[in-house]
């Protein structure tokens, strides 16, 4: 799920990778409000903040896919 500030592209590649892709408003609230509302795994803005579905749903934090590699691969396991 990201903001309608990013490309096209991008949620093309989503679907093509099998994915759901979901354009949604701009904002920290917001974004993490439909997060919850659609049950995202995972949320981006232009902004750069990332959000996850992690231990604390709509966690937000870029260094954490690099920090946890194995956990946010176990997570997609179990629930995607």
């Amino acid at each position: 799920m990201s903001e309608v500030k990013c490309s096209k592209s991008l949620y093309d590649d989503i679907r093509r990778r099998g994915g759901t892709a979901i354009m949604w408003k701009a904002g920290h609230s917001l974004i993490k409000s439909k997060m919850r509302e659609v049950n995202a795994v995972l949320a981006g803005e232009m902004s750069g903040h990332m959000f996850f579905a992690d231990r604390y749903f709509g966690y937000d934090d870029a260094s954490m896919p690099l920090s946890t590699p194995g956990d946010s691969r176990r997570y997609r396991e179990d629930h995607c």
